[in-house]
């Protein structure tokens, strides 16, 4: 069984793409990255080539113009057919995320000891906003990961979605790292814009007022008393640096709620709970499925 990741970068500098890098390897089998920057050589290009599995011989290059964000991964899909078999597994990632340790126990313990009809694979991410100590969700993943099928493909132009999945689906206590929006105010209405022409009404109604929506984002946002992943602490603190003014009044922004301290221990209270509930769930399927139980629920109460 081999487990390929599924990646998009163009040739605007992506941050965290080293740390996402390094916290994929040992993890997955191969990686298939579509390259939609039409260049030779760009900062993005020098980091793939620079981490250690682009020089193990674990990323397959794909260049193409930009397609829309379906349309990209699906020329992943297209290079993954020629060598993938129904035994494999496929996990969606972005060059803004960071991945945990226990990835690699979900790829190489419970991934092979799942019984065949579990077909998808679904996790949690934490969404920063602006500040590495605030996230203002704790996301449900759905498809991060699922088994190869000749049929399988991704479509639309924005928030790609894969589809003809096939199989039950199983949702892990997994959470890892989204840091797409630790960016300068700038930058995240330039990303709201780009998302805005590619269809996406959400994107394009925060494009008018961007400070407005800027400062919705602070009303929801809570403190995280979580660790970050080792790969990403020291880009964290280039982030921060750079963005150290928008950072700031974004932090005072939070800081002006009400009982925003309450608020932020009484909602990671709910997600470790939720996160708890999770991994019963899990251990009471994994019990019913017979095979395999003894691995798969030492893994999960890894998670």
């Amino acid at each position: 069984m081999k487990v390929f990741a599924v990646m998009l970068m163009g040739a605007k500098a992506e941050p965290f793409l080293p740390a996402c890098l390094e916290s994929l390897y040992g993890a997955v089998d191969q990686v298939a990255l579509n390259d939609n920057s039409g260049l030779d050589q760009h900062v993005n290009l020098s980091v793939v080539k620079q981490s250690r599995l682009f020089k193990e011989g674990k990323i397959q290059l794909i260049p193409s113009p930009f397609l829309g964000f379906g349309p990209c991964r699906d020329l992943c899909i297209r290079k993954i057919r020629e060598s993938a078999t129904t035994e494999d597994w496929i996990i969606f990632v972005d060059c803004d995320e960071v991945h945990i340790p226990q990835l690699s126990l979900i790829t190489r313990n419970i991934l092979p000891s799942l019984p065949k009809h579990i077909g998808i694979v679904d996790g949690y991410f934490y969404q920063f906003f602006q500040f590495p100590r605030f996230i203002t969700s704790l996301d449900h993943r759905h498809n991060l990961m699922f088994r190869f099928n000749p049929a399988v493909s991704w479509e639309g132009q924005v928030h790609e979605r894969v589809v003809n999945l096939v199989g039950d689906r199983l949702v892990l206590p997994y959470r890892y790292f989204h840091y797409g929006f630790l960016k300068s105010h700038r930058d995240i209405t330039a990303k709201w814009s780009l998302y805005g022409s590619l269809g996406d009404p959400v994107s394009g109604s925060q494009t008018k007022n961007p400070e407005q929506e800027i400062c919705k984002n602070a009303k929801d946002a809570v403190g995280f008393f979580g660790t970050h992943p080792e790969a990403a602490v020291a880009l964290l603190k280039i982030a921060e640096d750079e963005n150290s003014e928008d950072y700031l009044l974004f932090a005072q922004a939070v800081g002006k709620q009400r009982c925003v301290s309450i608020r932020s221990h009484l909602i990671y209270w709910k997600l470790a709970v939720k996160m708890k509930w999770l991994q019963w769930k899990c251990l009471r399927q994994a019990r019913n499925d017979g095979p395999g139980f003894a691995l798969l629920a030492e893994s999960v109460k890894r998670l």
